[in-house]
Order: structure tokens, then sequence, then C-alpha cells
């Protein structure tokens, strides 16, 4: 995530064979960005902040991920404009990530493709129009007379899509186009039904993909044909806003013709047309084939998967073919997912995903079991159950850890065990700064699990940190001023096999600046205190932060769910330069909770404020409103069966107030958000009425569902009041 103080990761590309006027005009953009960042390091100097350069050694051991916290990833669109890369997304919320969850695209930005920016989503859905129920799948091109085009799948409640479009000239700012929307497939050979039903078939018309060649633009959607079979439906068009239909390209055939094709992505190499595309209700998996013509000769007979990823997309860059898809990994007990970025490669006619070890860039050896599995994704130390790692950006260094992140290897919340040995050692550099900071945990070893600066010209000790027994990394720093002009190097070591018998390390970066002696300053605003605030709901915490000398390197939120004595409950670790969070309150009650904001400079000194008195979390779908009095009360969803359970369990609820003639439905929906089963529904019971069903893991045709984790949803009126996990183990 981009940070104030991180290095400016620009850089200007002089290719061989430009024109002579060309190279000139480059040459006059170059003197004046010298004239621009002479300004930029001259006002970093009057205003005494730590200056971040390229040329100052850093290493975060970030990868090449795109993860929005608090939401999953699904299907995306990246461009590259101006040498920034964007990505858009459908956005589904951690708490509940069922498909119509989907209310926004999602935008973001890197330089790198590893430190994203995230930015306020660009469309949402639209109440009382064809895209009121989610939008999915965004496709984003240039328009040849300028600016951008976005093609999107917009649905309606009754989960009927269609295809529409936004334009934009900066990337930032979207507008809808008028004549939306622009595409559905024609009846005559598809099975789109205006009237579909979520609780039925969908009516498809999905993941648009456009194709250019020869004056054409192809579109790609996901369809259905009348018989049942998946397709990939296809239109025409010659200006991108008018589509002819043109009928599927392919159609599924066999046992499984059935299986919906999703996320087709098609280019053109050597001569032949190449598709990717996902096998909807089969394994993840990106899916190749080839074929002579764009409207004939596809055969999934000869597919090959060829990633365990899920709606790739593939992006012409300037020396390589880049390769994005999603991927699932667990965050706590629901599936999460983000976008990972790797190289295209084409050893022979069937393309494979690559990439060097993450760790190849920066390290000149890593040697051990310990270190082959690194960096590590998210904060798996918390996932397996230990402390908050307190990581910076999505990946950090932990030598017990046994996850790399998804589509890698491990599982969220794995471990190697203290077993586990090695190290790792960075390229040579030149110190230039005054001061090298670095966050440091683990195990207290300070002769065999630890991180060291050593001299490169006789290999000497310098300065080394190792952990305080807890995983969770607080900020050292090493004094470095004397050795200006010396080559040294970094090394990360664990020897240790004892109890916490590893080495935890991220943000090593170095400072041209001193640390200052003053701390910062920080002012809570909200939440101040009194609140009552709503499980699974958005609450923005907002707060102002600064620095007397240098700047805010960094700022964490936690919450007291005990008034204060301890703080063990971590939301977020913002950008230093931000001032709000949009927190997603926790599902549960408690009435005694304190937030906490702490600002550290690069001293590393901190400061802290917290709300002004206590306020309650309370659970929001277990609230309900008596209508004659207006007062709040609560109500129970509980499982009276097994929970887990092998075949059978049964809930009950009741509620606390009569509600008339309001309508109540008991439904079930498994862990991707796709409906599987009504247990009931009728008319709310008289206060104090307990009302008790049964399911026998079957769906909706009877058929037996597959082990795993089921969401139960309580809805009056179709609104959400009350959900319960089940766990059902055959």
């Amino acid at each position: 995530m981009g940070s104030v103080g991180e290095p400016m990761k620009r850089a200007l590309f002089l290719r061989d064979g430009l024109p002579s006027a060309t190279i000139v005009k480059h040459l006059k953009t170059l003197r004046c960005l010298v004239v621009l960042c002479s300004a930029i390091v001259l006002f970093a100097a009057f205003l005494n902040l730590p200056l971040a350069s390229a040329s100052l050694f850093k290493i975060d051991f970030d990868q090449r991920y795109l993860h929005e916290p608090g939401w999953s990833i699904r299907d995306f669109a990246l461009i590259k404009a101006d040498s920034v890369y964007h990505a858009f997304y459908t956005r589904l919320p951690d708490y509940f990530q069922g498909a119509m969850a989907g209310d926004s695209i999602g935008h973001a930005s890197s330089l790198d493709l590893k430190h994203w920016t995230i930015h306020p989503p660009v469309l949402a859905v639209q109440s009382g129009t064809w895209e009121s129920g989610a939008l999915w799948a965004p496709f984003v091109m240039r328009k040849p007379d300028g600016g951008y085009i976005m093609y999107y799948t917009g649905v309606e409640v009754n989960c009927v899509q269609q295809i529409g479009i936004a334009t934009s000239d900066d990337l930032f700012n979207w507008t809808r186009y008028a004549n939306n929307p622009v595409f559905r497939p024609d009846t005559s050979w598809s099975a789109w039904d205006s009237g579909g039903t979520c609780l039925g078939a969908w009516s498809s018309c999905r993941d648009p993909h456009v194709y250019y060649e020869d004056g054409t633009y192809y579109m790609f959607v996901t369809a259905q044909t009348k018989s049942g079979c998946g397709a990939v439906g296809s239109a025409v068009s010659t200006d991108m806003f008018n589509w002819t239909d043109t009928g599927p390209i392919y159609v599924h055939s066999g046992a499984y013709a059935w299986h919906s094709i999703e996320s087709c992505f098609i280019l053109k190499r050597d001569n032949k047309y190449r598709m990717f595309f996902s096998e909807e209700e089969s394994p993840p998996g990106v899916s190749y084939m080839a074929s002579d013509s764009l409207f004939s000769g596809w055969d999934i007979g000869t597919r090959r998967i060829i990633d365990s990823g899920i709606a790739a997309e593939v992006l012409e860059d300037s020396t390589c073919e880049l390769f994005s898809r999603f991927g699932r990994f667990m965050k706590g007990d629901t599936v999460n997912s983000a976008v990972k970025t790797d190289t295209l490669r084409w050893p022979g006619d069937i393309p494979s995903a690559a990439g060097p070890h993450p760790l190849n860039e920066k390290w000149a050896e890593v040697s051990g079991d310990a270190f082959f599995y690194q960096p590590t994704f998210g904060d798996n130390s918390w996932e397996r159950g230990s402390q908050h790692s307190g990581f910076q950006g999505n990946s950090w260094l932990g030598t017990v850890e046994y996850f790399q992140g998804p589509l890698q290897g491990g599982w969220s919340g794995w471990a190697l065990g203290e077993d586990a040995t090695g190290y790792a050692k960075s390229y040579p550099f030149t110190v230039q700064g005054d001061s090298i900071s670095l966050l440091v945990g683990g195990g207290y070893y300070p002769g065999s699990a630890f991180v060291g600066l050593y001299r490169a010209s006789d290999d000497s000790l310098l300065f080394s940190e190792t952990g305080k027994n807890t995983d969770t990394m607080d900020r050292r720093i090493w004094f470095v001023r004397p050795l200006k002009g010396q080559s040294a190097y970094v090394k990360i070591v664990d020897g240790a096999t004892g109890n916490f018998g590893h080495i935890n390390c991220d943000e090593i970066v170095e400072i041209s600046t001193p640390p200052d002696t003053l701390p910062p300053w920080v002012n809570l605003f909200e939440p101040s205190g009194g609140e009552t605030l709503m499980s699974n709901q958005q609450f923005e915490i907002r707060w102002k932060a600064g620095d007397n000398e240098t700047a805010i390197d960094s700022v964490v939120i936690d919450c007291s769910l005990d008034g204060g004595f301890t703080y063990p409950y971590l939301i977020a670790r913002p950008a230093p330069q931000d001032t709000s969070f949009l927190w997603t309150i926790p599902d549960a009650n408690y009435d005694s909770c304190l937030i906490r904001v702490t600002a550290y400079d690069w001293g590393p000194n901190s400061a802290s404020d917290q709300s002004d008195s206590l306020f309650r979390i309370a659970n929001h779908i277990g609230i309900i409103e008596d209508p004659s009095s207006g007062k709040e009360s609560r109500l129970s969803l509980s499982v009276q069966g097994q929970n887990p359970f092998a075949s059978r369990t049964s809930l009950s609820f009741s509620l606390p107030v009569s509600l008339g003639r309001e309508r109540y439905s008991l439904d079930v929906f498994d862990i991707s958000g796709r409906h599987v089963r009504t247990l009931a529904r009728g008319t709310c019971p008289a206060a104090g009425t307990s009302v008790r069903v049964s399911w026998d893991s079957l769906d909706e045709a009877g058929t037996p569902v597959s082990s795993g984790v089921y969401l139960v949803l309580l809805r009056v009126n179709d609104k959400p009041i009350l959900n319960k996990k089940v766990v059902l183990l055959r």
C-alpha cells in the first residue's frame, strides 16, 4: 500500500530506435523532471522530512498481490496508463461473500504491482434499474479517440445479467453510457430471460471481454444455450458502443455440458486464437485451449488447466506478458481472495505462469527450508493462533510460517515448525543514510535467530536484532551515519530450534535523516464514546496525527473490549497520511469498548489517543424494533442439533416482539454465497413462539451437498436479521 515517506519509484526509459526528434523531446522532459525533483528535495529539507529515494536501501517483502482489506476481490481488469497499473474489480465484503453482495466496482493503482493505493469505488448499483442487484466483472480498454471504456456486468435483484458501458478520461471518474444496457444474448439461441430468479437458474450474460482485430471489436460473454449448455456468447461492433449478437463461438459438450464457461479472455499469438477461461462448478483453475478460427474449432477436450487461479487476465507490458488471476485463501472463518500477477511464458504451444522465487530480487543467497517458503502473506501468525505480526503491506518474513500467499506454497494458518532453519543474505549496498529502520519479532535468540547488518569488506557483524518472544514485530533503529560510503549487507538468520525458535522481519528501510527525539501527536475524534456500533456495518474511525520534527511513519488502530485494560484486537495499519478508516464492526456484543490510535514517527517515538468514554458493539442482525413501542429487543438463532453435523441438524428462533403479518424466511447458503435450500418461510410467529426447523443436508433439488461451511440466514421482509454458521462433515 502506498504511504508517505516511501521511495518514489519513477523511471524514464529511452528505448533504442527512437527518432532523434523524439529523443530531444524526452531529453527536454528529463530536464524538467530534474528541476522538479530538485525542488522536491529542497522542500523536504525545509520541512526536515526523512528523504527516502530509490538509491537508499529498502526491502519490504511485498509480493505482486492486490488485496483490499475488508473485501474479497473477484473478477477484475488490469490496464497500464502512464507507467501506472490500474485495477478495477468486483468487491465482496469479508463477512458475506454471496455474488449479489458485489454492489460496486473497486479501483486501485500501483507502480510495481506490489504496493497498491486503494481508491474509492468507481461505480455502484443503482436502485430500480437494470443494475440494481450487483455489479460484476469489469473489462477496461483504451478508446481510439482517447480516454477509456469499461464494459461491466449489471445484475438485477432477480439475477438477470446484462452488459453496460462506462467511459472515463482519467480512469478515476466514470460516466455511464446513456443507452445502457448495450448487450444481452439473443433468445433465439440463448436461455437468457428477463424474468430470471436467484433461487433458480441465473439469466446469464456476464464477464465481458472485448477483443479487437482488423477494424472490428468482438465481445465475448458467459452465456447459456436454450438446451442448458454453458456457452461463450459473442457480439460484434465497429464503434465499441453498438453491438450485434453473433451467436456462441463455443458451446460446452459432454457429461458436464451444463457447466458455465466463465471469465473468457482471448488473445492471438502465432496465428492462433488462445482462450483462457474458468469452468464454473468445477475445481478452481485457469483453463486454456486454442483454435485456428475465432468462431469455430474450439474443443474443451484439448483444454489444459495451466494454473489454480480463477478469471485470468493477460496484459501486454513493455517487456513481457503479465498473467493475473485471483486466488482464494482463508481469513478467519471466511474464504477471501486476492489478485496475483506473474509473467506468462510460452515454452511451447501451452503457456504457463512463472516467476522467480520472491526473495531472489533483493537477496543474493537464500538457504534452508525456513526461507524457501518465504515471504509470508497476510497476518499468518494470527491465523495460526499466535499474536498479530504487525506486518506492513501484504507480505513479511516469518521463518516458522508456511503460507506464501494464494496460488503459492502452504495455506493460511499453516506453520513449518520450529525445526525449520536457514538464512538469507542481501546483495551488498553502499550505506548512504543516517539510520536503518526495521521491524523485528519472533523468539529471543540473540546468537542464532536474528537480523544483522554486516560490513561487506570483512564480514564483521555491526548491528543485530532478535525477537522478544512474541510474533508481534516492533520497530528497531540502527544508527549508520559513521558507515556512510562503506559497503554492507543484511543477513537474516534462523538457526534456533527451541520454543519460539524463529525470526520475523519486515520493512528494512534506510533513512537519510536521523530519527527525531520528540514524540508525534494524535487526536482521535470518532468514536468518542457513548455510541452503539452495529455488527457487520461500517463505521468511519476519524483521527488526525502529526509530528514536530520529521513525519509520521506508521499508524496503528486497535480496540479494547474490556474498558482499556487490554487492546487485543488489531483493526488496521492505515497509511501514515490517512485520517480515517472504514471499519467493518465485528459480529459480537460488547459493552466496554474503546478505540485507540497510535502514531509512530521515524524515531521511533509514539503517541496514542483513545475514545473519551466507552462505546458498545451490538449484533445488528440480532436486534429488532417493537413497532408499537419503538424499543429494541434482541433475538437469537440457535443450533439445536449437532454442529458440526454429519447428515442432519436443527435450528430454532423466536421473536421477542410481535410483528403482525410480516413475512420471514430461513435459507441456507454455501460459503460462496450461492443459495442452497429454503428451510422455512411464512408469517412471523407471535412473540415468544419458537420456530424449529431441520436441515437434512440436501439442496433444493434433493441432492446431498458436500462437506463444508454453510450459512443459515433469517430474513424478515427480505431484510437480513440474523445468521448462523453450520459445518457439515460427512
